[in-house]
């Protein structure tokens, strides 16, 4: 069995730095733990990974527990940056207010989240995700309209300030 994580075991373990977002190893737990480094590697997506006992947590997530004393739903990171887990950049939120905060995705051609050229009617086309649904925002002659056609759905449909 397990023992479970609680803060006087991740004080015991670690030293959290929460200005800066690093997690420095206080003792050594295994023959690849070494005192006074920073704990934990790179993980999948990005995101630093921290393992205790046996399983791999995200360092943000173990942040959030020690300093709140409970588990984030989803933990954000305000400006995109996924090493940087200094507290100030840490929110949990719901999955739907995650995906509000998304980046700008590495396919897009127009350099503008949901807006995009319609081939077919010769027009920009803005579009923006609300409710788990595609919601068509209309089709404009000019680029600038639509990029305030979609800026204003993003205030409607509450999404952070900074996504893209």
């Amino acid at each position: 069995m397990r023992e479970e994580i609680t803060k006087e075991l991740l004080d015991e373990r670690f030293i959290f730095n929460l200005e800066t977002g690093v997690v420095t190893n206080r003792i050594k737990t295994s023959r690849n733990t070494m005192v006074g480094v920073e704990a934990g590697c790179s993980g999948p997506y990005g995101y630093r990974v921290i393992s205790i006992n046996g399983r791999k947590h995200y360092t943000a997530r173990i942040i959030w527990f020690f300093v709140h004393g409970e588990w984030p739903t989803n933990i954000d990171h305000v400006n995109h940056l996924k090493t940087d887990n200094r507290l100030i950049n840490l929110r949990n939120v719901s999955q739907a207010e995650n995906n509000r905060n998304m980046s700008k995705s590495s396919n897009n051609t127009s350099g503008v989240s949901g807006v995009s050229w319609h081939k077919a009617a010769s027009k920009w086309q803005a579009q923006i995700m609300g409710n788990g649904k595609a919601i068509h925002l209309g089709l404009f002659n000019n680029m600038a309209d639509a990029i305030t056609a979609r800026s204003n759905a993003k205030v409607e449909f509450g999404f952070f300030q900074n996504h893209a």
